[in-house]
Parts: C-alpha cells; structure tokens; sequence
C-alpha cells in the first residue's frame, strides 16, 4: 500500500502535520508558561512588598516579637497555603517561618539552602522571583531586602530578609489542560489529512514535479530559489517548508561569513602575532602584529620567514620535528626580542593542513630579567665591598694589630662602621621587599602633612646644626589632609631630607614646601647643592643608581633611599620627580591625593 504516492503523499502529510503541531505546541506552550509564570512572579512581587511594608511599619511600632510576626504573616500569605515565608537574619538564620514546613526551617541557617537570598542579605537588592523544581513539585521563590528587629525574650535580632516560596501546581495545571488539547488537534488534523489527502492525490503530481526541480538547483548551490505557494493544502505547506528551509540556508551561510568576519577582526586586534602557513608553504594569513613585529610584506616567502625566526626547513615545520619555541632578537623594523611558537594544525579529517606560528613580544620580559640580574650584581657588590673590609681588618688584628690599642681601637671602628653599612644596606633591601609585596594592605588614614614634615625637620635637626644648614618651609595658610600611611610618608621625607642634608653646601638652606592642586598635595624639598647631571636624572631613582658613586658611599649612602621613597609614593597612588639643574641644587617633589570629603575618620 506504502508503494503507492498517495499514501506516501499522504504519510508525508500526515508527518509534516505532526512536526508543524510539535512546533506550534512548543512555542504555545512555553509562552503561555512564560505568561503564566510572569503573572505569578508580579503577584509574587506585590505581595512581597506589601508583606515589607506591613512588617516594617510594625516593626517601627516597638518590640516585635516571632509569635505576632508569624500571626501577621500567616494573615497576608499568599493565597496558596503550601506557601513558605521566612524572615532571615544578616547571617543566614530564619528568625520567623510559617507554612506546612515552617518547622523545617524555623532557627536554621537557609543561606546555603536559598542562593536567592545572598542579594537581600549581602548588597541590600531585591532579587527577581526565581523557579525552583524542589521534589518534582514546581516553585516561585522571592528574596527582598527588609529592616526591623524580633524580639526573643530580652534579645534582639535583626531582620535583614524576607523570603517567600509559592507552588505553581494551579499554573502547570492549565498547562496540562493546553497540552491535552493540542494534542487532542493534532489527532483530529491527522485524520483530516488521510480524508483529504487520498482525495488530492491526482493533483499533487505537478507541484511535486515543481519542488522536485528547485530541490536539484538547491543542491547544485542556487540558494535564492522559492517555490511558488499555489494553494493553502499540504503540498502548499510543503513549498513553504521549502521556502523557509532556503532562507535558512541563506542566513546560515551569512551567519558563516559574519563568523569568518569576526574571527579576522580578532586576529587583527591580537598583541600576539599569528601567522599560517598551508600544505604547500604559502602564507595564507598573516596579522597586522605579525607584520609589524617582522616589518614582513604581503609577498614575503615562507623561507624569509623562517629564516628569521630560525625555525628551520618548512618540511621539518610540517612534520614536527622541527623547533618548537625559538627566541630570536630582530632589528627590523626596530629593535624587538621574539619568542615563537610553530606547530602544525590539522583538517577535520585528523590530516596535516598547514602549519600556524604564534610570536610573542618578549622584549619588555628580557628587560626586567636583565634589571633583575643588575639588582643582583650590585646587591652582591655592595655586600662584597664592605665584606673585604671587615675581613682584612680582622685578619690584620688577628696577625697581631689587636697588641695596639690604638691601632686596635681604629680597626674596630672601621669594622663597626662598615657593619653599620651592610645594616642599612640589608634593612633597606627588606623595606623594599616589604612595600613590594604589601603595597596593596598599605593602611591609610587622613594625614596632616605640613606636621609631620616640622616633626622631621626637627629629627633631623642636629645633622642639619653640625654642617651649619637651615630647613626653611613654604606652606599655605590652610594645608587640607591627605590619605596616607604616616610611618611610610615619614620615611620618604626622612630619605629625601637626609639626602638634602648630604649634599647641601655648608652653611645652605634646605626648604620644603607644600602646594595645593584640585585632588593632589605636592611637597618639594630644594637643597643648595651641587645639583644632577640631566642624563643622570631619568635613573635617580633606580635602585642602587648613584652620580657620585665614591662620594655616596663616602657619606654612607646605600643608593636605595629614593628607590624606597618612590615604591612608597606609588603604593598611595601618587607619583615622585625631580628638578635639577647642575651647580643650582636640586628638588625631589612628590605628590600625594587629597583626603575625600567622603572619608570619614580623624586626622592623624
């Protein structure tokens, strides 16, 4: 019977009548689902807020305690009376429960239990009515922020949420009912179709023809195509189906060209340099990073290419026994170090279809290894100098020295100032390591600047007397707080006026002035001395670096006091230069951000 067209006409019919009722009903269902449960979650919503409005105003009256609470929650529940409503306190606890498993949760902590309830309780925000599937039965759940306080005997609990739980059993009921009748249609449609459809027969042999032809230009790539709807029955249903399955393929392949699109525009805009290379060697892409990094054209060869990455034969590429990662140092088309990784890539199929190549930018990553190699050497050097000392002074003594007290006691002064040396040296490398690693825990409070620069003015007072210098001020009338760690800012203003104090001439003057901008406070501290070297001033504050080096250590500096100063500047956010002029002195100014109006808390 099968092998006749009618009844495979009508069997097809009878199919597309069933998928088209599968669809129908899918869409229906779920937004009648989605209607129903929005209407639910709005009814939800506004029962809530109106249960916030009651207990608050009654929580405003004075003490309230669980029992009148839950008496007033059980009056305005929703109308379900499977319905759960807690009241929760900021850590979690259900203070207040009613409904049939009100017991169950009563003086629990639900925070695990209830996700919903981490905006009411953590930022004080209602969060929308979620469903939840709990034992097969289907809920609205509702979390909303709420203020007031239970009273339990001679305590007080705060209450910082309500949390309501509604079954849906009415809503899902309705959709059963939609569901029952939907299929009871599409039954009734199916029997239509094998009346009607037995009766068409003999007129569905042209229009099948016709798509017949349209389905043979659609394989051949005409996907432009539409079928021409002659009539409203099935084999008009069939056309559309065609129809839409063409404007699907079309936007499918314009959705694959938008894709191909965005994939270039991404590769466009990596930092990374990506290069790809097919079966045959030829450079099928190449990102404008890798362009720039290898100052390559459009037309540059595969063999170029490798050469300068020193990657080998593009055989041995393909293969994968060639390098991996390579690291090569290019000038062109300017100096740049680069770290490339090659590997070949494959077709769907699992076979070798080319090869890609991926170059990093590593020259900044070389920069800092060679600093840090530079910190090593001089932090070795400067331990080694005085080291050498100690030891040949202590061997002199030990070979008979000690016999003299004079020369004895000379030796051991030397001794001890060199230890003194390798102290600071040793605590100011500690300093360093700590404001690196704790920059981010820095504890800042509102910090009266122009008191704590006279209070080191004043420490520093005696050094300052003995070589006949004057610390002069130049401060506002009014100088506003800034936030800061006092201790830290009284170490940068400690090393720069120590260094001032260094390199003053005698009988000059050292003055620190304080100036006031919108968000910052600037403090500058001018010496009278010999003044730096322009080449010399973009350094001045690298650790170790020093103009005068035998003058430096002949004053017992470590070359890390205005290293520190700048790490303690730039961990409050605030940043440090210089204004120098050789034989005019020098200024180290510094700027710190002005306490908010918004920060509260006392001036330290």
């Amino acid at each position: 019977m099968f092998r006749s067209i009618k009844w495979r006409l009508i069997l097809l019919y009878i199919l597309l009548i069933v998928v088209a009722m599968q669809f129908t009903s899918f869409y229906l269902l779920e937004g009648i689902e989605q209607d129903y449960l929005e209407e639910a979650r709005i009814s939800l919503r506004t029962s809530g807020a109106q249960l916030v409005r009651v207990l608050e105003a009654e929580f405003k009256r004075g003490p309230y305690t669980r029992e009148l609470a839950e008496g007033l929650i059980s009056e305005f529940r929703p109308r379900n009376d499977d319905t759960l409503v807690l009241l929760v306190s900021p850590d979690g606890q259900a203070l207040v429960a009613s409904g049939k498993e009100a017991d169950s949760y009563r003086g629990l902590n639900v925070l695990g239990d209830l996700p919903i309830l981490a905006d009411p309780l953590g930022r004080n925000e209602s969060a929308d009515a979620e469903w939840d599937d709990i034992n097969d039965r289907k809920y609205l759940s509702l979390g909303v922020p709420i203020t007031g306080q239970i009273a339990e005997g001679t305590k007080q609990h705060e209450v910082r949420a309500l949390y309501i739980r509604e079954p849906l059993d009415n809503t899902y009921r309705i959709l059963g009912d939609v569901q029952r009748r939907l299929l009871n249609a599409t039954l009734l449609a199916i029997a239509v179709t094998v009346v009607l459809g037995s009766l068409a027969a003999q007129t569905i042999t042209s229009p099948i023809q016709e798509i017949t032809s349209k389905v043979t230009s659609l394989a051949e790539g005409k996907f432009d195509i539409e079928v021409k709807v002659k009539s409203g029955d099935e084999i008009g249903k069939l056309a559309q189906v065609f129809n839409y399955l063409t404007a699907q393929l079309r936007a499918t392949l314009t959705e694959l060209r938008n894709d191909k699109t965005k994939l270039e525009a991404i590769l466009t805009q990596m930092t990374n340099g990506v290069i790809a290379l097919d079966m045959h060697g030829a450079v099928i892409h190449a990102n404008i990073r890798a362009r720039d990094m290898l100052g390559i054209t459009h037309d540059v060869t595969t063999d170029i290419l490798l050469e300068k990455l020193n990657l080998g034969s593009f055989d041995r590429l393909i293969q994968g026994s060639g390098p991996k990662v390579v690291e090569v140092h290019l000038n062109t088309p300017y100096e740049i170090s680069v770290r490339s990784h090659a590997a070949p890539f494959h077709s769907a199929q699992g076979d070798i279809s080319g090869a890609i190549i991926v170059l990093q930018d590593i020259t900044e990553e070389e920069r800092l290894e060679q600093m840090r190699r530079e910190f090593v050497a001089n932090v070795s050097h400067e331990l080694r100098t005085p080291l050498t000392t100690i030891k040949s002074y202590t061997e002199t003594l030990l070979t008979g020295a000690l016999e003299s007290k004079e020369l004895a006691g000379r030796f051991l002064t030397v001794i001890n100032d060199e230890a003194d040396r390798m102290e600071r040296l040793v605590k100011d490398l500690l300093t360093l390591s700590q404001l690196d690693y704790q920059a981010a825990t820095l504890i800042k409070r509102p910090t009266l600047l122009d008191e704590l620069i006279l209070d080191v003015a004043d420490k520093l007072s005696f050094s300052a007397q003995k070589r006949g210098l004057r610390f002069r001020t130049n401060f506002p009338e009014e100088v506003p707080p800034v936030l800061a760690n006092a201790d830290k800012v009284e170490q940068i203003l400690v090393n720069i006026m120590s260094n001032a104090i260094k390199y003053t001439f005698d009988g000059g003057d050292i003055t620190v002035s304080i100036d006031i901008a919108p968000d910052q406070v600037r403090v500058g501290i001018l010496d009278q001395g010999p003044g730096i070297p322009k080449e010399d001033q973009a350094r001045i504050f690298e650790r170790f670096y020093r103009v005068d080096k035998a003058r430096t250590r002949e004053l017992g500096g470590t070359g890390l006091g205005l290293a520190i100063a700048k790490q303690i500047v730039e961990a409050h956010g605030g940043h440090i230069g210089i204004n120098s002029q050789t034989g005019k002195g020098t200024e180290i100014f510094f700027f710190l951000p002005r306490l908010s109006t918004q920060v509260g808390g006392q001036v330290s």
